[in-house]
């Protein structure tokens, strides 16, 4: 790049020479025509070469100025202060431009890098504390604050977040996996199996049977589904936690069937319907 740059600079000088000296022919030529000694085609030939050679002069500057971004870039900057860890290049081995050459360690506060589901992302704001477990179990947990956190979400279900070490002097090992405690952000929700929901129409609201212990019948209730997970259904509203849910059979049922709970006879049954 240094050897571009030089050549680019005597290109610029051999411009510079040849448009002094085409000027001085074109102001020669000028006197001479004007005394009627040479013809018109002659005048505009040497106005031609001069004027050709100011756009010459444009060009090399042009080449100069790319030579001396490219020198520019050659130099390798590091983004912040920090150590080397890791090289991704051999030393005088030819790199493709924007090529990774060098890993470096910042020397501030750990960073972590948290991919969060998105439903639990939602209600998190920057400067929510969390507590990172390190892969070994003999290290202590260290409080991590919430830095910022991606509107973007990654395969329909993950965001991106990233949290700091609150404290100065955070050991942890660059690329170690480490375990987020989240802040509980809600309220813990009750859940029942996907058959307990009754078939509805469309824009229906979802229902489900629940056994009321006093009278002893089955009543439908309105729900509002939060999210599926594991063959579960999470009620925001609806349902109370402890409540009899009709688990399989609710389309058989109608809205204040008398009905009576199960009782296995044996006490395999009874251990295996807990």
């Amino acid at each position: 790049m240094q050897l571009k740059l030089q050549q680019a600079r005597a290109d610029v000088g051999a411009a510079k020479a040849q448009l002094t000296e085409r000027e001085t022919t074109y102001r020669q030529q000028q006197v001479l025509f004007d005394d009627r000694v040479i013809s018109p085609a002659a005048l505009a030939a040497a106005r031609a070469g001069y004027l050709s050679s100011e756009e010459q002069l444009a060009g090399a500057r042009a080449a100069e100025a790319l030579a001396a971004r490219a020198f520019r870039n050659s130099a390798i900057v590091a983004p912040f202060d920090g150590r080397i860890v890791g090289r991704n290049a051999q030393p005088f081995a030819d790199v493709a431009a924007g090529q990774s050459v060098l890993r470096i360690e910042s020397e501030g506060r750990v960073e972590v890098v948290g991919t969060l589901p998105a439903v639990l992302a939602e209600d998190l704001k920057p400067g929510t504390i969390a507590v990172a477990h390190p892969s070994d179990e003999s290290s202590q947990a260290i409080s991590v604050r919430l830095e910022k956190i991606s509107s973007r979400t990654e395969n329909g279900a993950l965001v991106e977040a990233i949290f700091r070490a609150t404290e100065a002097g955070t050991v942890l090992r660059s690329g170690e996996t480490v375990l987020l405690t989240l802040p509980m952000t809600r309220p813990e929700l009750p859940s029942v199996p996907v058959t307990a929901l009754l078939p509805a129409a469309p824009g229906q609201p979802a229902r489900v049977f629940v056994y009321d212990t006093h009278t002893g019948k089955v009543v439908s209730r309105r729900v509002v589904p939060e999210t599926v997970s594991d063959g579960h259904v999470l009620l925001r509203e609806g349902v109370s936690p402890g409540e009899a849910v009709v688990a399989t059979g609710a389309q058989f049922l109608i809205d204040g069937q008398a009905v009576r709970l199960f009782q296995p006879e044996t006490q395999f049954g009874r251990e295996s319907t807990l």
